[in-house]
């Protein structure tokens, strides 16, 4: 039996220490396209470090711990 984790994420620019949070059932080839530039949104402001990451067996647990780290970058 395999199972399919469900990650949330944040990585840190260390061009310019901004954070992009982000979520996908495959971290290290996501993590691969941030830092080969893959990735419009985050293209810019490469290489990328990550520092957090959470893993879930269920895609619905994702928004809830995704939704609070959201709410918690913009207040910081």
């Amino acid at each position: 039996m395999s199972f399919m984790f469900y990650y949330v994420y944040i990585l840190q620019s260390q061009k310019d220490n901004s954070f992009y949070i982000g979520y996908t059932t495959d971290l290290i080839k996501r993590f691969k396209q941030h830092n080969n530039g893959e990735s419009q949104s985050t293209k810019p402001f490469r290489p990328y470090k990550l520092l957090f990451y959470e893993a879930f067996l269920n895609r619905s647990n994702v928004y809830g711990p995704f939704l609070a780290i959201c709410l918690r970058k913009i207040r910081i």
